[in-house]
């Protein structure tokens, strides 16, 4: 016993010592220490460890400087939490070899690494070891998939995911109320965009967090709509609460491309669940329009910018729907030249670089403001028909299985890859890494997992 508390106290001398020097890294330290006792010990644990670390969001990102990237304390802990999974079930890998996902994910990152492989010859080592160890955390996002499918306790993992957004949304009011302002923070010259007066919280990008929080919402609403007369009072006051909450949080991002998405994520929950609540959406949507100058601005300037593109006036179009609808040509024109395999995974930075379509300094240079076509033009089409198949194969189990959030988690992918046609959402660790944990919902049912292998089997 007396040894504990010597090494309790020097562990804590320690900590104290490395806070006042490097807070953010040691913040990360502790919480990795912990995490792998956690992890060990118990699978709950670890998984509100992974689903909260979000909530830190940019916070807790640390640039790698010398490889010319960064790397989020969301990696450090994933990595750790994976490691010891596969180490623990080494006797039961085949518990991952025969799920219905695994096929199209194993195959996705297969043609990513042949890209990859392809485009190294126009590489310097450098680049190709940074674009290789991307790939490699995008396979340890996809293994999360696996670990939280191990834990049966749905509502565990739901509430997990509702209390990181009404904990990220509380963070953006702090960053709206004080903290609004990225060109006075100096914030774009460490290459982030110089939003203003829009909700970004810890992630620093209103439209990540605006998408995030759509998906909750959705989630959130879908599953009151189930469940609301068999849950406790104080638990569906709770629920309830937290609805205005994220709602106010979606507004302020003033973000469109999240406007759109969430309204038909929940024209699919109405139709589907509650046709009332598609007038009451509308009615309340209608007020909120009316009421707000700045809201009533950005959906205009996006109705005349949606024309402009169809009639090729792009002088018509506004600065941030400019720059979209020229990452969107940049796309088609790499994917052009290589539309089969693409340029390779993670390549995009230097391709961008090359052919003068991005500043390298910028967050964004490493992708387009669309997943889809991000994929299409690093892996290409091969690439791009393996990564829908994978959510092919999600909404299929979805809509066959009788789980409560069946609805919810189709109404949330639905909003997930309209919002992606506009922001690179799908690729985003801190959206990917809780999608991953909100699809296990669905996994374990075993006659819908038998129902699609009986689809394919025909």
């Amino acid at each position: 016993m007396f040894k504990k508390y010597i090494i309790a106290l020097f562990f804590s001398v320690a900590v104290s010592g490395l806070m006042v020097v490097y807070p953010i890294k040691t913040i990360v330290l502790v919480i990795t220490v912990i995490s792998v006792y956690g992890i060990i010990k118990n699978n709950l644990f670890a998984l509100s460890i992974v689903v909260l670390l979000p909530v830190f969001g940019q916070l807790l990102r640390f640039n790698l400087s010398f490889l010319g990237g960064g790397i989020l304390g969301l990696d450090i802990i994933c990595g750790v939490l994976v490691l010891i999974y596969l180490i623990q079930n080494k006797l039961n890998i085949q518990k991952i070899f025969s799920d219905y996902l695994f096929l199209p994910l194993l195959i996705f990152l297969l043609v990513a690494l042949i890209s990859l492989l392809i485009a190294a010859g126009n590489l310097s080592i450098k680049q190709f070891i940074v674009s290789l160890l991307y790939l490699v955390r995008l396979g340890i996002y996809f293994l999360v998939y696996f670990v939280s499918k191990e834990i049966q306790d749905k509502q565990f993992k739901f509430d997990l995911l509702m209390i990181s957004g009404i904990l990220i949304s509380v963070l953006g009011f702090l960053q709206y109320n004080y903290y609004s302002n990225f060109l006075e923070l100096g914030l774009y010259k460490e290459g982030w965009d110089p939003h203003i007066s829009r909700l970004t919280s810890t992630w620093l990008d209103p439209n990540f967090v605006g998408g995030y929080l759509s998906v909750l919402f959705i989630m959130l609403v879908s599953y009151l709509l189930n469940i609301y007369k068999a849950i406790n009072k104080t638990k569906l006051f709770l629920y309830i609460v937290s609805l205005p909450v994220f709602f106010v949080a979606i507004l302020l991002t003033f973000s469109r491309s999240t406007y759109l998405s969430l309204s038909i994520g929940m024209l699919y929950v109405c139709f589907m669940q509650s046709r009332k609540l598609l007038v009451i959406m509308v009615l309340v949507g209608s007020i909120i329009f009316l009421s707000s100058n700045k809201l009533q601005n950005r959906i205009n300037d996006a109705v005349i910018s949606f024309r402009a593109v169809f009639t090729e006036k792009t002088l018509s179009l506004d600065p941030t729907a400019k720059l979209r609808v020229e990452s969107w040509q940049h796309g088609l024109e790499i994917w052009g030249d290589s539309p089969i395999l693409g340029v390779g995974y993670n390549t995009l930075r230097y391709e961008n670089l090359k052919r003068g379509y991005a500043e390298y300094d910028k967050h964004s240079s490493g992708g387009f403001d669309s997943s889809l076509l991000t994929v299409l033009a690093t892996t290409g089409l091969l690439g791009l028909i393996f990564y829908v198949w994978f959510f092919y194969r999600v909404l299929v189990v979805s809509i066959k299985t009788q789980s409560k959030h069946a609805i919810g988690v189709i109404a949330s992918i639905i909003c997930l890859m309209v919002h992606s046609l506009f922001v690179n959402s799908l690729l985003f660790p801190l959206i990917l890494v809780p999608f991953m944990v909100l699809i296990s919902f669905i996994a374990d049912n075993k006659n819908s997992l038998n129902n699609i292998s009986n689809d394919y089997n025909k």
